[in-house]
């Protein structure tokens, strides 16, 4: 799961840079896009490999037919890049193609969590793969967020709506987290959410929301992705 994790994180910061790239038209975010793919290559080798040291037959059939959804959604990777290098795909298809492969990873979590689900383990992996689909949230929101400020013009409805939806999804699952964790580690995660990286996301969004109409937003892409990133790393 560790790795599996992993994957997943550098799938949403993957899928953030190209958001930047393809909305300032190829003139933001390039190096970062690039980098970011070889980081998400590094650990999906990892992950391929621990997959096959899995017991698929202990494991289960669902269990199995999950894995081999996540793998062949993988494999399109290497085509939605090229679409995306070349600028033939638009962010809206982009980042629903992202979310695609990353919510096929994300459900061989919750089928792990059915399979130990009578295990003293279960309460606190539920909770840890409640954290994962927040963190995703985060993700989406950075993709939209570092859209618009690239593209640097009035968002349409659509991206608003997306956006709400996005925000209040990360709200939800949080308070579900925070449920299910011990007291010493919610003490721990409140924390964390004083933190200068949570500030200075409220403020980020903050700049972009009063901004929605003109577009004007006044923010550099690398800034704000790294902003948002900071948020999501802690």
């Amino acid at each position: 799961m560790v790795v599996a994790n992993q994957v997943v994180h550098q799938l949403q910061r993957e899928c953030g840079s190209s958001s930047g790239y393809i909305a300032s038209n190829g003139s933001n975010m390039k190096a970062t896009m690039k980098k970011q793919r070889l980081l998400t290559d590094r650990y999906y080798t990892v992950m391929e490999e621990d997959i096959k040291s899995l017991d698929m037959v202990k494991l289960g059939y669902k269990f199995a037919r999950r894995i081999n959804a996540s793998s062949k959604k993988l494999w399109k990777l290497p085509s939605i890049r090229e679409k995306i290098t070349s600028l033939a795909i638009g962010n809206e298809e982009s980042n629903e193609l992202y979310s695609e492969i990353i919510d096929d990873i994300i459900g061989t979590f919750q089928e792990a969590s059915v399979i130990i689900k009578d295990s003293e383990l279960s309460f606190p992996f539920t909770a840890c793969v409640n954290l994962i689909m927040a963190k995703e949230m985060a993700g989406k929101e950075r993709a939209i967020i570092i859209g618009l400020v690239a593209g640097n013009r009035p968002a349409t409805q659509s991206e608003i709506d997306d956006w709400m939806q996005v925000s209040k999804g990360q709200d939800a699952l949080l308070a579900v987290f925070k449920y299910q964790i011990t007291e010493k580690i919610r003490n721990e995660f409140q924390s964390k959410m004083r933190e200068a990286n949570i500030k200075a996301v409220i403020d980020l969004r903050e700049q972009i929301f009063k901004n929605l109409a003109n577009g004007n937003f006044g923010l550099k892409p690398e800034l704000a992705f790294a902003t948002i990133t900071g948020r999501i790393n802690d």
